[in-house]
C-alpha cells in the first residue's frame, strides 16, 4: 500500500474544501444537488487515493473529477469560475501523481495486445452472422484458449496495481467456458484499464 505524499494531500484537501464551498453558493438547487453529490463523490475517491495510491485510484479521481467538471459546464459564467481554482489544483494533482502512479509502458504494450486479439475474434463473429447462405464458416481467430496465457500474464500485474478484472480472472481460470459475450464485456474492462 502507497500512501500519497502529504504535500498533495494537504492540495487536495484544500480544494475539496474549495469545491464544495462552491458546489454550495450556486443558485439553482438542482445544480447544487447535483455538483455537491458528484463533488463528495471526488471527495471519496481522493481519500481512497489518499490511503493508498495506486493506478487505479488515480483513474478514479480523474474520472470523478471530470464527472464534476461536466456538470459545472451548464452554469453561468460568474459561479463557473468559482470552481477554476480547485479545478486547477486538482487537475494539477493528478497530472503530477499520473507521473509516478501510471502503470509500466510494458503492461499498458500487453493490454493494448490482448484487446487486439479478443478485438479480432469479435469482428469475426460479427462477419459470420452476415454471412450469405451456403458459403463456407470461416473458424474464429483467437480462441479464449489461446488468450488463456495472455490474460495470465498480465492478471497479476494488474491486481497489483489495484483493479479488479473479473473478466481477465474468468479468462485465464476458465477459458473453455468463455463465451462471445463474455469478450465484448472483457474489452470494455479492458478499455476502462486502458482509459
Amino acid at each position: 500500500m502507497v500512501q500519497m505524499p502529504d504535500d498533495f494531500q494537504a492540495k487536495l484537501a484544500d480544494a475539496a474544501r474549495r469545491l464544495m464551498y462552491a458546489c454550495s453558493q450556486i443558485s439553482e438547487d438542482f445544480y447544487t444537488r447535483q455538483t455537491m453529490l458528484s463533488g463528495n463523490m471526488l471527495i471519496d475517491s481522493m481519500n481512497e487515493a489518499m490511503a493508498n495510491l495506486n493506478p487505479r485510484t488515480l483513474s478514479d479521481v480523474e474520472f470523478a473529477f471530470n464527472d464534476v467538471e461536466s456538470l459545472t459546464q451548464e452554469l453561468p459564467p460568474p459561479e463557473l469560475e468559482w470552481f477554476q481554482s480547485p479545478f486547477n489544483t486538482i487537475r494539477s494533482v493528478i497530472k503530477e501523481l499520473g507521473f509516478h502512479v501510471s502503470l509500466p509502458e510494458a503492461l499498458v504494450e500487453k493490454i493494448r495486445a490482448l484487446r487486439g486479439l479478443v478485438a479480432e475474434r469479435l469482428d469475426a463473429v460479427d462477419r459470420a452472422s452476415f454471412r450469405p447462405p451456403g458459403y463456407p464458416e470461416e473458424p474464429l481467430p483467437n480462441d479464449p484458449t489461446e488468450l488463456q496465457s495472455a490474460a495470465e500474464a498480465i492478471r497479476g500485474e494488474l491486481e497489483a496495481a489495484g483493479y479488479d478484472t473479473p473478466l481477465l480472472d474468468q479468462l485465464a481460470a476458465n477459458p473453455a467456458a468463455f463465451d462471445n459475450l463474455d469478450c465484448s464485456r472483457l474489452t470494455e474492462e479492458l478499455d476502462v484499464i486502458l482509459g
